[in-house]
C-alpha cells in the first residue's frame, strides 16, 4: 500500500493494524496535509456484515463533531475496496504512555476527563463505540484526547445488528453484561472506560489472567486488586471513582459519562485545595477504605462543590451564594468601533473564549445566555448594556466569581481586541490581555491569540501552585505554555528532573516570551548537573534583564548564583523574592533552603515551620521535609526533627521521607527504632537515589555522630552482613562508602580501585581512595590523592574536591591545615547543607577544635 495514491491522498506510512483493518498515515496532495485512512481488511471484503460495520463506522464518526473524536473526512472507495479518511492525531495511545512512562494522577484525570465528554457526545446522538480500550485513545502533542475507531459502534435503535451472546471489542475491556450476551448500553461503556483509568493508574489491566475463560470470570466475578495497593499517591476519591466506572451491576454503576465528568472535576478542584489524596498511604484508613469509598459514592461526589457552597453561603451576606473564582461568566465584548454592522463579533468573540475555556477543564464557564435566565433578566434587547449591577445579579444566582470581558475598537484599518478578567468579589482586575489585532474584514482571526492568553491568565489564577506568584510575573504564558509548565512542576517535585526539563523547554517553544519557564530550564539543569548549557542560558537571560521584573531578576539571580556555587548571593536572591511574595508556599521554602546553605538553620527552621505543606505545591515537594528536618538536625533539636520526620513520612510514604526518620531516629539513638525503619523500607516505593544501601550509610553516621557506640556496633554488624549476603550489583561506589563507615577500609579501598580502574577521571573516587589509605596508616600515598585532587582544573566542581582534601588531613591529624581548606571549600561553593560539617565522622578529631566549632556553630 506504501506509495499508492487512494484519490488525492498518497499513501506515505502505515500506522497499525486491527480486526477490522489496516490504517496508514496519507498526504493530501489537494490540502497539503496529513490524513489517516483505514482500509477494511482483505478477508472482511466480501463479507456483507463487516461491510456495513465499516461504512456505519464511518456514519457514526463523521456525525460526531467533537473536540475529543477523531474527524471522519470521506468515504471512499477506490478498485472496489472501501476506505476511511480520517483525522491524522501526532501523539501516543494510552496504552503507549502506560508502557513507557508513569502517568501522573493530575495527567490521568485530565485524560479520562477528555475521552468521557468524547463518549458522552456520541451517547448525546444514540451511538456506542463498542470498542473502549487504552490502544483506541491518541493523546497528540498538545494533550488533547482523541477518541477513535468508531469501527464497532452501532446506532442504539439499531441493536438488531449485533448478535446475542457474541463478544464484541477487546476482551479484558468488556464489561460483565457484555460478556454474558445481555443488553449493552452507555453504562457498558463506562465500564471500560474504567479499565483505562485503571490501567492509566497503575499501568496494569484490573482484570488479568492466563486464559481467556479466566478472564471472563474474573470480569463477572471478582474484584481487582485496589489502586492503591498499586501506588501510593491515588487519592481516596479517584480510586471510589475507579471503583464505581468498575461495579459488576451496571445499575450501581454510573449511569452517564457526564456523572464521570462532573466527579472527576470536582475531584480535581478538591485536590487543588485540600490535602485529599496527597497524604500518601495512611495505615488507619485502609481498613475501613472499601466502606468509606460506598458511602462517598452513595452520597455522590458531585457533592464536593456543592458542599463547599452551601457550608461558606452561610457566612457570606446577601443571597448567600458562595462566588467561586473559578466559575467564569464570559459576557460579550462591547463594540467600540462606533460600526453597529459589527455589533455580533461581541457575542462570537464570547461564545469563542466560552468554548475554549470550558474544554480546558481548569474552570467551570457559565454560558452568557443561561445566566441571563437565570437571573430573571431575560434576553437583552441588542441595545442593552451589560452594567455592573448585572453583573453582579448574574453573579449572585449563578455563582460565578470571576467575569471575563473586553472590547474591540477600529485602529487604522486594523480591528483590536482586548480581554478583562477581574475577580467579582474583589472588583479587582486580575489581568488585561491584549490587544491583539486583525484586519477588519477577516474580525475573529485575533480571537485564537487572545483566547489562548485568557485560558492561560485564567490558569494561572485558579491554579494554586502558579496563581500564588503569578501576580509577580510580567508575563503570564498562554495557555498551551501554562499546560507544560505545571507538567514540568510535577516533574519537577517527583525529582525526574529530565522530564520537568523537557516540559519548560516545550514550554518555551509555546511561548518564547515566557521568561519563568526559562529560569525553570536553568534550574532543572543544575540538578542534572548541566552546568555549562546553565550558564549559556544565564548568558543569554542576562542579556534580557531588561524584559524581567524584579520578581524574576531575583529568581534567575537566585539560579546563576546557585549553579556558581555562590550560596550567599543565592539566598540574598531568596530573601529578595520572599519579601515580595511572603504568602508563597514555595518562595518561603527556596527561602529556607537558601538559608540553610549558608549556615542559618535557626532563619530556615522559623521559615519553613509558618508553611503548610499539605498545601500545592509544598503537597508535592517531599523534599520540604528534607530540608527542614536538615534545619533542626544542624540545630540539635532531635526531638522536633524526629516530631517533622513523622508528618512527612505520613504524608509521602516512601524510602526518601523514610530516610529524614531514620536520621531522626539514629540522631536520638532509638536503635530498635532505626532497625524497624530500616525493615519497613524494603516494601516502600523507592529511586536510584535512596537505595537501600544509602539508608544504611546515613544511620551508621548519624549514630556514630552522637556517640551511640552500642548501637553503631549493632549496625555495622547489620550493614556487613547485609553486604555479604547480597549480590553485589550496581552499588559498587556506595557499597564503597558503607564500608568505609564499617571501618572496613582494605575492603572499601579494593571496590574503590574497580571503580577507578573503569573510570580514572572521576575525582570522587580519587577522594575516597585517599581517605582510605590514611585510615590504613598509608600517609603518602594519601598525600598523592590529595594533590590530584588539588591539581584538578575544571569547571563546576564547587569546592567539592577541596572538601575531600579537607577530610583527608583530617584524619592525618593537620587541623590548621583542615582548617584552611574547610574555608576554601565554601568559598568556592560547598554549601552547609549539602557538606553536613557536624556530623561528618572524619571530622571528629576536630570537635572541640575552637576554629572547627566557630565553623560549624550556627550563623542564624
Amino acid at each position: 500500500m506504501i506509495g499508492r495514491t487512494i484519490s488525492h491522498y498518497k499513501i506515505v506510512d502505515k500506522l497499525g493494524e486491527g480486526g477490522m483493518g489496516a490504517v496508514y498515515k496519507a498526504e493530501d496532495t489537494t490540502l497539503n496535509r496529513l490524513v489517516a485512512i483505514k482500509a477494511l481488511s482483505s478477508h472482511l471484503a466480501e463479507n456483507d456484515e463487516a461491510r456495513e460495520r465499516f461504512v456505519r463506522e464511518a456514519q457514526a464518526a463523521s456525525s460526531l463533531n467533537h473536540s475529543n473524536i477523531t474527524t471522519v473526512h470521506e468515504l471512499l472507495e477506490d478498485e472496489g475496496e472501501q476506505f476511511i479518511v480520517m483525522e491524522y492525531v501526532d501523539g501516543k495511545t494510552i496504552r503507549d504512555m502506560v508502557e513507557s512512562s508513569h502517568v501522573s494522577i493530575r495527567k490521568a484525570l485530565d485524560i479520562i476527563i477528555q475521552a468521557a465528554k468524547a463518549l458522552d457526545a456520541a451517547h448525546n446522538k444514540g451511538i456506542l463505540h463498542r470498542d473502549v480500550k487504552s490502544a483506541n485513545i491518541m493523546v497528540n502533542m498538545e494533550g488533547r484526547v482523541k477518541v477513535m475507531d468508531f469501527g464497532l459502534a452501532h446506532l442504539e435503535e439499531r441493536s438488531q445488528l449485533t448478535r446475542t451472546g457474541t463478544t464484541m471489542g477487546t476482551l479484558s475491556y468488556s464489561s460483565p453484561e457484555q460478556i454474558s450476551g445481555r443488553t449493552v448500553d452507555r453504562r457498558s461503556e463506562i465500564f471500560s472506560l474504567g479499565v483505562v483509568f485503571y490501567e492509566l493508574l497503575t499501568g496494569q489491566l484490573p482484570f488479568k489472567a492466563s486464559n481467556e475463560a479466566a478472564i471472563l470470570y474474573a470480569i463477572v466475578n471478582d474484584d481487582p486488586p485496589w489502586v492503591y495497593e498499586l501506588r501510593d499517591d491515588v487519592p481516596e476519591l479517584v480510586e471510589a471513582v475507579v471503583s464505581r466506572m468498575l461495579e459488576k451491576d451496571s445499575d450501581l454503576r454510573y449511569q452517564t459519562c457526564a456523572d464521570v465528568i462532573q466527579d472527576l472535576q470536582g475531584i480535581r478542584r478538591e485536590m487543588e485545595t485540600s490535602t485529599v489524596g496527597i497524604t500518601g498511604l495512611l495505615e488507619r484508613v485502609r481498613s475501613n477504605r472499601k466502606r468509606d469509598v460506598a458511602m462517598r459514592l452513595g452520597t455522590g461526589i458531585v457533592a464536593i462543590a456543592a458542599l463547599a457552597i452551601v457550608a461558606i453561603a452561610l457566612l457570606t451576606p446577601g443571597r448567600g451564594t458562595l462566588l467561586l473564582r473559578d466559575r467564569v461568566l464570559v459576557i460579550p465584548f462591547e463594540n467600540e468601533t462606533g460600526d453597529s454592522s459589527l455589533d455580533q463579533i461581541g457575542k462570537a468573540t464570547a461564545d469563542w473564549l466560552a468554548r475554549g475555556l470550558q474544554e480546558t477543564g481548569i474552570v467551570e464557564v457559565i454560558d452568557f445566555r443561561t445566566a441571563l435566565l437565570a437571573s430573571g433578566v431575560g434576553e437583552l434587547e441588542s441595545t442593552q448594556q451589560v452594567t455592573v449591577g448585572l453583573v453582579g445579579t448574574i453573579a449572585e444566582e449563578t455563582g460565578c466569581g470571576t467575569v471575563v470581558w473586553g472590547r474591540y475598537y477600529l485602529l487604522a484599518d486594523s480591528l483590536n481586541y482586548e480581554a478583562r478578567i477581574s475577580n467579582i468579589v474583589t472588583g479587582q482586575l486580575i489581568r488585561q490581555i491584549g490587544p491583539e489585532s486583525t484586519a477588519r474584514n477577516d474580525p475573529l482571526q485575533a480571537v485564537l491569540p487572545l483566547s489562548e492568553h485568557v485560558m492561560g491568565a485564567l490558569a494561572s489564577f485558579v491554579d494554586p501552585a502558579f496563581g500564588e506568584i503569578a501576580p509577580a510575573t510580567r508575563h503570564l504564558p498562554n495557555y498551551a505554555a501554562y499546560r507544560e509548565y505545571i507538567l514540568g512542576d510535577d516533574a519537577f517535585a517527583r525529582l525526574d528532573f529530565e522530564a520537568a526539563l523537557g516540559h519548560f523547554s516545550v514550554a518555551i517553544n509555546r511561548d518564547p516570551q515566557f521568561m519563568l519557564a526559562y529560569i525553570r530550564v536553568a534550574y532543572a539543569m543544575i540538578n542534572l548537573n548541566l552546568h555549562a548549557q546553565v550558564d549559556s542560558i544565564g548568558r543569554v537571560l542576562t542579556g534580557e534583564r531588561h524584559t524581567l521584573n524584579t520578581y524574576e531578576e531575583h529568581y534567575l539571580e537566585r539560579v546563576l548564583a546557585w549553579t556558581r556555587g555562590d550560596y550567599e548571593a543565592a539566598y540574598r536572591a531568596a530573601k529578595g523574592m520572599y519579601e515580595l511574595i511572603p504568602k508563597s508556599g514555595y518562595i518561603a521554602y527556596l527561602a529556607g533552603r537558601s538559608a540553610i546553605s549558608v549556615n542559618r538553620p535557626r532563619e530556615a527552621g522559623a521559615i519553613l515551620e509558618t508553611l503548610d505543606p499539605s498545601i500545592a505545591p509544598l503537597s508535592l515537594r517531599p523534599a520540604y521535609y528534607e530540608d527542614y528536618t536538615i534545619a533542626l538536625n544542624m540545630l540539635g533539636e532531635h526531638q522536633r526533627e524526629l516530631s517533622v520526620a513523622d508528618k512527612g513520612f505520613a504524608q509521602h510514604q516512601n524510602q526518601m521521607t523514610l530516610l529524614f526518620l531514620i536520621r531522626a531516629q539514629a540522631a536520638l539513638g532509638n536503635l530498635d527504632e532505626v532497625n524497624k525503619l530500616l525493615d519497613m523500607s524494603i516494601g516502600l516505593p523507592s529511586n536510584n537515589r535512596y537505595p537501600f544501601v544509602r539508608l544504611l550509610l546515613k544511620a551508621l553516621i548519624e549514630l556514630r555522630a552522637h556517640g551511640h557506640t552500642q548501637a553503631v556496633q549493632a549496625i555495622v554488624d547489620r550493614s556487613l552482613n547485609w553486604h555479604r549476603t547480597q549480590p553485589l550489583t550496581g552499588e559498587k561506589y556506595q557499597r564503597a562508602q558503607l564500608l568505609y563507615a564499617c571501618e572496613y577500609w582494605s575492603e572499601a579501598r579494593d571496590l574503590l580501585l574497580e571503580l577507578e580502574a573503569g573510570n580514572p577521571e572521576a575525582y570522587e573516587y580519587w577522594g575516597w581512595l585517599g581517605l582510605c589509605v590514611a585510615r590504613l596508616g598509608n600517609q603518602d600515598e594519601a598525600k598523592e590523592y590529595s594533590r590530584r585532587l588539588e591539581e584538578l582544573d575544571r569547571p563546576y566542581l564547587q569546592g567539592a574536591h577541596t572538601l575531600y582534601m579537607a577530610r583527608i588531613a583530617a584524619v592525618l591529624g593537620e587541623q590548621d591545615q583542615v582548617m584552611r581548606l574547610l574555608q576554601n571549600a565554601i568559598s568556592q561553593g560547598r554549601d552547609y547543607r549539602g557538606a553536613f560539617f557536624h556530623r561528618d565522622f572524619d571530622f571528629e578529631s576536630l570537635r572541640d577544635y575552637p576554629a572547627f566549632q566557630e565553623l560549624i556553630r550556627p550563623k542564624g
